[in-house]
């Protein structure tokens, strides 16, 4: 009989994985400080932190994944849901704040303009540059 050869699971070192942690970090900082800024400020926080979220909900659950730690893997699920949520609430929020009827609805620096639509829908409204 011949004796077991298959080779045992092996963590990751804790240096690479710290390195992917902070690079992740870093990365979702520069998007929460870049959303701070005008207009549609509110959109693009929500955004921000829906990045970060799910960034790092995506490592913890690789992390888990790969260490055999379930302890990781339900909050990484749940923060990449949460992360999803949030992505997706930023994008409705951009569509809803970049809508307009008047000039009066848009930002400082923007007018409200028609835009053509696609045959046979109807034309809408969207603020843009002067």
């Amino acid at each position: 009989m011949q004796p077991n050869t298959t080779p045992a699971k092996t963590a990751e070192p804790t240096a690479a994985l710290a390195w992917a942690f902070g690079s992740r970090a870093l990365v979702g900082l520069c998007v929460l400080l870049t959303a701070c800024s005008a207009p549609y400020r509110t959109a693009k926080i929500v955004g921000g932190i829906g990045g970060l979220l799910a960034a790092a909900g995506g490592t913890a659950w690789v992390v888990g994944e790969r260490g055999d730690s379930d302890s990781l893997i339900l909050p990484g699920v749940i923060a990449t849901a949460i992360g999803a949520a949030c992505l997706t609430t930023a994008a409705m929020l951009i569509a809803v704040q970049s809508g307009c009827v008047l000039d009066a609805d848009c930002t400082e620096g923007y007018i409200c303009r028609e835009l053509p639509a696609p045959a046979g829908r109807e034309p809408y409204s969207q603020c843009v540059p002067r």
